[in-house]
């Protein structure tokens, strides 16, 4: 038995949506004509879809991620994320919502990987999410852009339910549990409903494609949900019909990324992701405890202040022998600056010398003497200037002043009576002079 929900879409809004899918197909590796910089409108508000009153989608541009085409259906609080009950409601003002151009599988599958009624209308276990799985190692493990592309991916939870949903089309629960963390996931009918008056049957390249939807028809039997290219929802009694496997994916373009948007051709955007190349500066006259490194990548959108990361010395807290706080020298801006530079500067690579007559060679093990001393920390092999493989030093002077000289008796006074046995008064003292003793009446002490 088979159930139809069909809906229906204008003509005119349709050969719109046709003649965008040509211009795809007639320029898709036209020069770059246009990069939208971080002074002008963001890349998650350049990709938003545009919408009718109902919410229904009604274009989309393309956007070009880890050697795919997706169609972007959802931009912040616009797209397929006001779907009913869909699972990308709570994506946030950056984050966008991909959707598979093409199907990925080369042949149709069935949903279900059991002849079991019961387990038919299963998402978990069923052949689609086991390729949507396999699908997913291969885009979190894409190495595009020196890796940076997958750290946009942001996961999402496909919420499980033990009972099938009556509703065909805006059923949003998967049966069976709750999916966590998944990289990649078909589509819900109350998200693929709202695309329709954009695409029609062009999105689904003529060939129908799985949604992750299960449905139970009124005569209970298993169902699962699919588009097809008529622009049809149509369950299929046990889901024995064969389909093809198209992704969505969600992306969070936050501000710090740095990403710049590239317009390759009409409505299809590249992401040009930031890769800091930096320069290194340090130990200037006005700021000697200070290494800097600057980005000279102007290619796109650095998310540093000013494209700079700073790395201050500052001198131990200990300024008296023996006195309190620590007699080693610590590092301001550490963490920011080994991971903006990728780094892995330690205070303990901190050195320390004897200055201005203060005998203490250079060593990592910080002086606990009254002196005059020198921490720096030093980067190796960095570019400096247009020296490729230079180096760069913050240093910061300081004293460990001498303690004041104080001395004690452990007994103020002693009187003693000739004959008694010889005492020890103890003597307790700072600094580093040296005690001596006199008696002021040899003929009774010594």
């Amino acid at each position: 038995m088979k159930y139809d929900i069909i809906i229906r879409f204008n003509k005119r809004i349709l050969s719109i949506a046709l003649s965008i899918v040509i211009v795809f197909t007639l320029f898709p590796f036209v020069a770059p004509t246009h990069i939208v910089s971080a002074a002008e409108r963001s890349a998650a508000e350049v990709l938003k879809p545009t919408v009718n009153s109902n919410g229904f989608v009604t274009d989309a541009k393309v956007l070009e991620y880890a050697g795919k085409e997706w169609y972007v259906i959802a931009s912040g609080d616009t797209g397929v994320k006001i779907a009913e009950n869909a699972v990308t409601r709570n994506i946030g003002e950056t984050t966008i919502v991909l959707l598979a151009k093409e199907n990925w599988s080369e042949e149709p599958v069935r949903f279900a990987s059991t002849a079991t009624s019961t387990e038919m209308g299963k998402y978990n276990g069923s052949n689609l999410q086991s390729l949507m799985n396999s699908y997913a190692e291969v885009i979190e493990n894409n190495s595009a852009q020196g890796g940076q592309e997958k750290k946009l991916i942001a996961k999402r939870n496909l919420e499980g339910s033990e009972t099938l949903p009556q509703n065909v089309a805006f059923a949003d629960k998967i049966y069976g549990p709750t999916v966590s963390e998944a990289t990649l996931w078909p589509l819900s009918g109350s998200e693929a409903r709202l695309l329709y008056y954009a695409f029609g049957g062009s999105i689904t390249n003529n060939n129908n494609w799985w949604l992750r939807s299960s449905s139970k028809e009124y005569n209970n039997t298993n169902t699962a949900v699919y588009c097809e290219s008529s622009g049809y929802f149509i369950s299929v009694s046990a889901a024995n019909k064969e389909a093809y496997v198209r992704p969505a994916l969600c992306l969070n373009l936050t501000s710090d990324i740095g990403a710049s948007l590239k317009e390759v051709s009409e409505d299809v955007y590249v992401l040009k992701l930031h890769s800091h190349v930096f320069t290194y500066s340090g130990g200037a006259e006005d700021d000697v405890n200070t290494i800097t490194a600057t980005c000279i990548n102007e290619e796109s959108a650095c998310s540093l202040d000013d494209r700079k990361v700073n790395l201050t010395i500052v001198k131990p807290a200990r300024t008296v022998f023996g006195g309190s706080g620590s007699e080693k020298a610590t590092l301001n801006g550490l963490e920011d600056f080994n991971s903006a530079t990728g780094k892995s500067v330690s205070a303990s690579d901190i050195k320390y010398v004897g200055r201005d007559g203060t005998s203490y060679d250079e060593s990592t093990t910080a002086p606990t003497d009254a002196g005059k001393y020198t921490a720096k920390i030093t980067l190796n092999d960095v570019k400096v200037g247009d020296t490729e493989n230079g180096s760069v030093t913050a240093s910061v002077d300081y004293e460990i002043a001498k303690a004041d000289g104080s001395i004690s008796y452990g007994s103020g006074s002693v009187e003693k009576t000739y004959g008694d046995a010889a005492f020890t008064n103890t003597l307790s003292h700072t600094g580093d002079g040296t005690v001596t003793y006199s008696s002021s009446n040899p003929a009774v002490a010594t």
